[in-house]
């Protein structure tokens, strides 16, 4: 099984790999899950499950420190219908057959979307940004590959 996520990059990123030390800024929209399936496969489910999602603004509701050590700076985001409901288009269109989630803790009711801070730029509480794609990244210990990137319609 190869483990997986599902993110918006929100700034220009030359490299279609980078350490998972040292994301490009993005959102989560779905969080680590394994599956078998191919990734054609996921591909080709993602596609027709935003097909009709047009890019939309999200906006930084407050700032909070993430991880383990509470050492990882996010932006808490605004919830939003269009953010909510992409969400769970996303969950549901790839079904619990396709993907095993790493945890359920930040999936449904426990989704809690927000930016994480790079080194270089973060979002800023109040500050909006407009999701216009949607990337396949695959994961391993060390490096995180965009296999795919869909534009939003």
């Amino acid at each position: 099984m190869n483990l997986y996520v599902i993110v918006s990059v929100l700034n220009n990123t030359s490299s279609e790999t980078f350490p998972r030390s040292n994301w490009p800024l993005h959102l989560t929209l779905l969080g680590n899950f394994y599956t078998d399936a191919s990734e054609s496969e996921l591909q080709s489910i993602l596609e027709n499950s935003v097909e009709k999602t047009h890019p939309f603004s999200v906006v930084g509701d407050r700032k909070e420190m993430f991880g383990k050590n509470a050492d990882v700076s996010v932006t808490v985001l605004k919830k939003t219908t269009e953010l909510e409901s992409l969400h769970n288009q996303l969950r549901h269109s790839f079904g619990p057959s396709v993907l095993h989630f790493e945890t359920l803790d930040y999936i449904g009711e426990g989704y809690l979307p927000h930016i994480t801070d790079t080194a270089e730029v973060g979002l800023g509480v109040d500050e909006g940004v407009k999701l216009t794609t949607i990337s396949l990244v695959r994961l391993t210990e060390d490096t995180a590959y965009i296999c795919s990137t869909t534009p939003l319609s």
